[in-house]
């Protein structure tokens, strides 16, 4: 009985899903400027160490010559740095949401990263953010860091 009563008023945090890095990819894959989701199964065979995909094989399977695979071959190539840059951030965010302990923390720049930060995320460097799902929602909507993000979060703990 004292457990019903106790989940029924207290709020239940709502909780932010980890995604696997399948989803990531995806998401990159239909974004992109190629149109690449009708070799959808060989170039994710590809993204995850299955299957080797060479400038070769890119000509014979996408029935295309040498430097237009080449381009194709950089595009899968942003594809992977993008999706897996975005889901280690993601995933060190949530990390520090779901344990709880973690109330805020600094946005830091990746300094020797060799590109700017877009202006969102410019603006929020070294600030001390709440660790909400507000904060990791708006960075997901409003972050526009090309070609992904060069910032990380500082946890600030406190030991009260």
């Amino acid at each position: 009985m004292f457990s019903k009563l106790k989940r029924f008023f207290i709020k239940k945090k709502e909780l932010i899903k980890f995604r696997s890095l399948d989803e990531y990819f995806m998401r990159e894959l239909t974004e992109s400027s190629f149109s690449l989701l009708e070799h959808e199964y060989l170039i994710l065979r590809h993204l995850k160490h299955e299957e080797k995909l060479d400038l070769e094989k890119i000509c014979t399977e996408f029935s295309v010559g040498m430097d237009e695979a080449k381009s194709i071959f950089s595009q899968i190539s942003k594809i992977y740095y993008k999706a897996t840059c975005d889901k280690a951030w993601d995933d060190a965010y949530l990390k520090m949401y779901n344990t709880g302990l973690v109330k805020e923390a600094t946005l830091i720049s990746a300094q020797d990263c060799g590109h700017k930060h877009c202006f969102f995320c410019s603006g929020k460097m070294n600030e001390k953010l709440p660790i909400t799902t507000e904060t990791y929602l708006a960075f997901q909507t409003e972050c526009r860091c090309k070609p992904y993000k060069k910032s990380f979060f500082n946890p600030v703990i406190s030991f009260k």
